[in-house]
């Protein structure tokens, strides 16, 4: 007799495991429960697996953060550096979303995704921090000289390099970059670099 009778809750429990394999039948009344059934995946295993799976993300977005971080650090360009650098904060932002999808009933996953997100931001303020050095090891240096001011503020455009002119009037930035001074809001002038007539190279 090549029937085999499967209560329902045996169906549901070793379904897929033993159609996989079955080469018989099942009565009718199995046919008629199989038709009918729905697995729906109850919503704490759903939960649960979306707080593993976020766990996982996070430590992934971490360790590329890491990676990106050493990356910019050892750049020897600021094209590269700056890539970098970029790489490694969207990675934290990264990490940061993921360790939010853990749930907060999860607490041992929960405390493991808030770290790793912490751990994320924390190499990418060390990459911001070690692509400014760069940058600055690199720029050309311009100085503001109609008249001198101190505390003028600029920013670049293409590297989003911000700082302040010194008490020479002295800015950085790089070939080709377009330099937004301002005072507050209000941009005042917006030159090439190398600085333009009005703002003129000199020696430190």
């Amino acid at each position: 007799d090549s029937t085999v009778t499967v209560n329902l809750a045996d169906l549901k429990a070793y379904l897929s495991k033993v159609l996989y394999n079955f080469s018989g039948d099942l009565t009718d009344a199995a046919k008629a429960q199989f038709d009918s059934l729905e697995f729906p995946k109850s919503f704490e295993l759903q939960m649960q697996e979306k707080s593993i799976k976020a766990e996982r993300d996070t430590e992934i977005h971490t360790q590329t953060a890491h990676t990106a971080k050493e990356t910019t650090k050892s750049a020897t360009t600021v094209a590269d550096g700056f890539a970098a650098k970029n790489d490694a904060i969207e990675a934290a932002n990264k990490a940061e979303e993921s360790a939010n999808d853990v749930s907060e009933t999860d607490t041992t996953r929960k405390q493991s995704a808030n770290a790793n997100a912490q751990l994320a931001k924390e190499h990418a303020e060390a990459a911001k921090v070690a692509f400014k050095e760069l940058y600055e090891s690199k720029a050309i240096q311009g100085n503001w000289k109609t008249p001198v001011i101190k505390g003028l503020g600029y920013s670049t455009d293409i590297y989003s390099y911000e700082g302040k002119t010194n008490n020479k009037g002295m800015y950085r930035c790089q070939s080709g970059e377009m330099v937004t001074f301002s005072l507050g809001y209000i941009k005042i002038a917006e030159v090439t670099c190398p600085p333009a007539v009005t703002l003129v190279s000199v020696p430190e």
